[in-house]
């Protein structure tokens, strides 16, 4: 059983999801308790799967302190990289802003490929890309 404090001016329900999503989803995905109590997060089950769970809500409390808010698709998306051996990926993309809207709205990539991309586009004369638009 490991303990995570959480920072006093997190928003909670943002990292939990609408209902609880995002913790259900870990829980089940990883088969770790988790359990909000006293300011912080009581995680109970296997060594391994725990601290990797832990390594998951620091990326997703980065995120959130980047962002703002935290959707579904970015919890995935950082669950996948911790599965692939990537850590630490939260902080990296939400790093980089590329620009700023006329109303003050950030614009920076959301997930690690499209972060490579624009790095590929700042180092080369050319790039072909394929996929949806």
């Amino acid at each position: 059983m490991k303990r995570m404090e959480l920072p006093l001016d997190l928003d909670i329900v943002g990292l939990f999801g609408q209902y609880d999503r995002n913790l259900k989803m870990i829980r089940k995905m990883f088969n770790v308790g988790i359990e909000l109590k006293d300011g912080g997060i009581i995680f109970d089950g296997d060594s391994d799967q725990v601290d990797t769970v832990m390594e998951i809500f620091e990326d997703m409390i980065k995120m959130m302190r980047k962002k703002g808010v935290l959707e579904e698709e970015e919890v995935l998306y950082i669950i996948e990289h911790h599965r692939n051996g990537e850590r630490g990926n939260g902080k990296k993309v939400a790093d980089e802003i590329l620009s700023t809207s006329l109303l003050g709205s950030k614009i920076k990539p959301k997930t690690l490929g499209q972060k490579r991309y624009i790095e590929a586009m700042k180092t080369h004369d050319i790039v072909f890309s394929i996929g949806p638009a």
